[in-house]
């Protein structure tokens, strides 16, 4: 994994803009977000559950 900067909105920039590590955009790979033509892409969702599967084992 690399960081990475983004200009969306999140809750994430409260912790970020302070200097504590943030983990976000964990979510589904889209675009048109907020608008009539928002989508996903579907053939994505397995690679997300993976990686996020792979997080919560490393975890315990």
């Amino acid at each position: 994994m690399s960081a990475t900067r983004s200009s969306f909105g999140s809750d994430g920039n409260f912790t970020s803009s302070v200097g504590t590590s943030t983990l976000d955009g964990l979510g589904v790979i889209g675009n048109e977000w907020h608008s009539p033509r928002e989508h996903i892409l579907v053939s994505a969702l397995p690679r997300r559950e993976a990686l996020l599967r792979h997080m919560i084992l490393r975890l315990r």
